[in-house]
């Protein structure tokens, strides 16, 4: 490999880096927000169910859209946490705020989860 090819990789690389770092700084501000927004819509009507659903999905979104670990173990983890928090609610399973609740909690995992390539690829396009 020619010594200019192997530069333009690594300035590529640094490239990439760069974008990816600023996408990390962008969604560690966005994620809690949304998470915010979406605890509010779909929580059940206690403070504590609230306070959970949100830091449930604070934490799912951030491990999915920036550490970018399983999206399966988290899906599993969120469907649990509805589980017990509509028990834990309702002192039993109550469908439809059940489905609401892991509908809507679900969905927004996986659009981060598939967001996550197209904002990076965004990124390094704009530097």
């Amino acid at each position: 490999m020619a010594q200019s090819d192997q530069q333009d990789l690594l300035n590529a690389l640094v490239k990439q880096q760069t974008a990816i770092k600023k996408v990390n700084r962008i969604l560690y501000i966005l994620l809690p927000i949304v998470a915010f927004m979406v605890c509010v819509i779909c929580a059940n009507a206690t403070i504590a169910s609230t306070i959970g659903t949100f830091f449930m999905l604070t934490i799912a979104l951030l491990a999915v859209g920036i550490k970018r670990w399983s999206i399966f173990a988290w899906l599993f983890l969120v469907a649990v946490y509805c589980l017990a928090d509509n028990l834990f609610t309702y002192g039993t399973i109550a469908t439809r705020p059940l489905e609401m609740q892991m509908g809507v909690m679900l969905f927004f995992v996986v659009i981060i989860h598939m967001a996550r390539p197209y904002l990076d690829r965004m990124m390094i396009e704009k530097i």
